[in-house]
């Protein structure tokens, strides 16, 4: 069922979503499924590959800090093929996360880089096998504002190559792909962001 986090903080669970579905495109609006948020308190996250998850990830990052951007390395082609430990941070798809919203698959490697300061994050993401869950329960998840998926399908969806984009000199894909696979997308800062920092954090 729902988490008891989602029902006794009903409030910012529908603040967060309403944010997120705020500064994401339109077409993102209408293709992106998500079931779940996580909210990392100052927290740096070890390299690792997200193994509980479905397609698309969408990550947001608020507070005073320095560093501690999303390092990703695209080309990942999973357990079978590449050692974690063998990619090279030169390699790295390097993505600022503050104040904005970026898109990435949580299964290839991922990890956060070192920062100064407190950094909280949020990110949001869709649960495995999320589309089994009984219609109580989606109809439970959408009225918190999230957007729980019918099909294993309808978690993947193509990326236009002019949406998919990294960040500080990273290479920019130039082929239409599956978001599942690699999609990354940087949505601009919006006016109201600096307000839902404050909102979660104080």
């Amino acid at each position: 069922g729902v988490s008891h986090l989602t029902t006794t903080y009903l409030e910012v669970t529908v603040a967060l979503n309403r944010w997120m579905r705020n500064v994401i495109d339109e077409e993102s609006r209408r293709q992106l499924k998500w079931t779940s948020i996580t909210i990392n308190d100052n927290f740096q996250s070890a390299r690792h590959r997200d193994r509980n998850n479905e397609g698309v990830s969408v990550l947001s990052a608020f507070g005073e800090y320095t560093g501690g951007a999303l390092m990703y390395w695209p080309e990942d082609k999973g357990a079978s093929v590449h050692k974690i430990a063998q990619f090279e941070r030169q390699d790295a798809a390097v993505i600022e996360p503050w104040h904005t919203a970026i898109m990435f698959s949580g299964q290839k490697a991922h990890e956060v880089e070192a920062y100064d300061g407190y950094r909280m994050s949020v990110i949001w993401y869709t649960y495995k096998d999320a589309w089994e869950m009984t219609p109580k329960v989606k109809k439970d998840l959408a009225n918190a504002g999230f957007a729980p998926p019918t099909t294993k399908a309808s978690c993947k969806w193509t990326l236009s190559e002019e949406s998919v984009t990294m960040l500080n000199e990273g290479p920019m894909i130039q082929e239409s792909v599956e978001r599942s696979e690699v999609g990354i997308q940087r949505i601009p800062r919006t006016a109201n962001s600096e307000d839902l920092y404050k909102a979660v954090c104080c």
